[in-house]
């Protein structure tokens, strides 16, 4: 197959991916595209069985597969994420308790404080951005309060991340060298904060503690859980307000009807997670030939699963193109499925609720600048926007 058909490493891919995912529906559901002999799954069907089927398609090796060969060493930690059950589960079952009902009500409250008081911020600047005006300190207070940082040690959380997330394609030697200064100034960030006995400490840093010292962890796992819980506060959710905010920019129709009923505001975020969830792709890797849409995946394939693609499948949601806050969403993949399931989405639907819920009481008008206009992301598995300038009134 042609390189040029089906390319995700261009500029227009990463302007209007939905264009080439429908493509690859109707025409090459599974196939391998060239560069690189990956292969691509995009119908919701085929989609959902990959992620159910870990036996079949593997999350082991994810953290390789994701970094860039040129690099020198392996930075993502291959604890949980690059892991299948029944490992997996038993390190994952650590992690759920955190997420409680008990503890996201404890959070909101410093929510709904944050979220205000940032906003109200946002009235007093002429020129708003919504990343680094809100979503990041929004977020980055809620990361605090999990795992004990402070403003400082979330800086250099925050500088590791978009670091990693904007590697170059080229990076010189002195590139490669900051690289490795940053990561080590996070990884004592993350050390300090599973072995400190400063307090009051929080739920999760008694957790890890607790484990360590019973041996259901060992201190490496440990810092790995909190990086893994960072990287999720710091990165995904901050994409994920992007996503709502451009949603309520590009659909005032919808926005008339939240101001008329906040109750609606659930239903805005699900179709905003199946619309255009910022991670696009997941990745895995075959153990074995599997045959799906009549095309043979050979074993020890790099598979993309193209979850924003099945979420606009056709055969799945009726007139999938439209954004419809009305529809049933129960069954979309936004955060995933199976047993790699997003285990922060509760927290994720709360904050998020809440964030638009205190944007809508404050403001009349909200916009931002078309599309094709935005500095999208040329992340392959991500969709994402760097900067968003807003009008607020």
């Amino acid at each position: 197959m042609s390189d040029s058909l089906f390319n995700l490493f261009t500029k227009e891919y990463s302007a209007d991916p939905f264009l080439y995912y429908k493509q690859i529906r109707e025409s090459h559901p599974v196939c391998e595209i060239v560069p690189g002999g990956i292969w691509l799954i995009s119908r919701y069907e085929d989609v959902k069985f990959a992620l159910q089927r870990h036996d079949i398609f593997s999350s082991e090796g994810n953290t390789q597969i994701l970094q860039p060969e040129w690099l020198k060493r392996h930075y993502l930690p291959k604890y949980i994420l690059a892991e299948d059950p029944p490992i997996h589960n038993y390190h994952r079952s650590i992690l759920p308790r955190l997420f409680f009902d008990k503890v996201i009500d404890e959070l909101k409250p410093t929510m709904q404080q944050e979220a205000s008081l940032l906003i109200a911020a946002m009235k007093e600047n002429p020129a708003p951005e919504l990343l680094s005006d809100f979503s990041h300190p929004y977020f980055g207070k809620i990361a605090q309060l999990l795992t004990g940082l402070d403003d400082k040690d979330i800086q250099y959380a925050y500088n590791w991340i978009t670091l990693f997330m904007h590697l170059p394609e080229q990076p010189s030697e002195g590139f490669l060298v900051h690289l490795d200064n940053t990561y080590e100034c996070f990884q004592e960030v993350l050390l300090k904060a599973a072995t400190s006995t400063k307090k009051p400490r929080t739920q999760l840093q008694q957790l890890l503690q607790r484990n360590i010292k019973e041996n259901k962890q060992t201190l490496e796992q440990a810092c790995a859980t909190l990086e893994i819980i960072i990287f999720g506060l710091c990165s995904t959710p901050v994409n994920f307000m992007s996503h709502l905010y451009i949603n309520l920019s590009n659909y005032p129709h919808v926005k008339a009807r939240l101001d008329r009923d906040k109750t609606l505001i659930p239903a805005f975020i699900e179709e905003s997670l199946r619309f255009d969830n910022s991670e696009h792709i997941l990745v895995r890797t075959t153990t074995t030939a599997i045959e799906r849409s009549n095309t043979t995946i050979p074993a020890g394939a790099i598979t993309y699963l193209l979850l924003a693609s099945a979420n606009r499948d056709p055969e799945q949601f009726e007139n999938p193109d439209l954004f419809n806050i009305h529809r049933n969403t129960r069954s979309h993949l936004g955060f995933g499925y199976g047993p790699h399931h997003c285990i922060g989405m509760k927290l994720l639907r709360t904050a998020g609720q809440i964030a638009i819920e205190t944007l809508l009481a404050e403001f009349q008008e909200i916009d931002c600048s078309d599309n094709q206009a935005k500095p999208w992301s040329h992340s392959l598995t991500s969709h994402n926007v760097s900067k968003i300038p807003m009008i607020l009134e």
